[in-house]
């Protein structure tokens, strides 16, 4: 990971910081998540994949910002990834993360289990339940991961894993394009090109991401620049060195 990415995701990984890029792009502005509902989680996520050989290898990432939402019904898991440059496979990289997250739900509800005793014969734990390593009653939390994508130029990469498949396959005739949808799920990330948000986007934000973010906009224009931040002076004469 660069030293840009590194500076940016601790910035992000303030909960107030957190909750209200989550609140600005995904609940419209509305103050939904509040920073003290956020814990952080482990950002590692692994598996163990098995060949037809036998052959057993490890499959893992490193997430840049993982958080548990503990509200009321403790509702998901929240994710942010990172961008200095576009990544044109994102769609697939998002997906695998998800995918891995969801796995070390799974892996963790198995050693819960473990740990009350249940695959020692001492609970009730059928055989489908033993070789899927879940129960039937076991449940696992919804993964919302956002794109942070905060370069100079404008994000012009697909942003969903139908976007990434060869020209023309959402052209094919009707019964081909229908059988696709159908049986083809799509994975869409959530991106916000943070550089290129409209002035309406930035207002859903709190001001402390209003005003830097408003900031990258003018980047390479310097004059333009200098007058936002005069603008804006009162904010960043007291901004803190973070």
């Amino acid at each position: 990971m660069g030293k840009a990415n590194t500076s940016v995701n601790q910035w992000l990984r303030d909960n107030h910081r957190f909750a209200s890029l989550y609140n600005g792009y995904v609940f419209g502005g509305r103050q939904i998540i509040r920073p003290e509902e956020l814990e952080d989680l482990d950002r590692e996520t692994d598996i163990l994949v098995t060949d037809k050989a036998g052959k057993t290898k490890a499959v893992g990432r490193r997430r840049d910002i993982v958080k548990r939402w503990k509200n009321t019904v403790n509702l998901a898991i929240l994710a942010c990834e990172s961008q200095d440059k576009i990544h044109y496979a994102m769609p697939v990289r998002c997906m695998l993360y998800d995918g891995l997250t969801y796995a070390d739900q799974i892996r963790e509800l198995w050693r819960t289990h473990r740990g009350t005793g249940e695959i020692q014969g001492k609970g009730e734990l059928s055989t489908e339940e033993f070789l899927s390593r879940f129960r039937r009653e076991d449940f696992i939390y919804p993964i919302l991961t956002l794109v942070f994508y905060y370069d100079e130029k404008k994000w012009d990469g697909a942003t969903d894993l139908y976007g990434m498949f060869p020209p023309g396959t959402e052209e094919k005739d009707g019964e081909t394009k229908e059988v696709l949808r159908k049986y083809v799920p799509n994975y869409r990330m959530n991106l916000i090109d943070a550089g290129h948000m409209e002035d309406a986007e930035l207002q859903r934000l709190s001001e402390d991401l209003q005003q830097v973010l408003g900031m990258l906009k003018y980047r390479g224009r310097r004059k333009e620049l200098q007058g936002y931040i005069q603008k804006n002076e009162k904010y960043f004469s007291s901004v803190d060195a973070e």
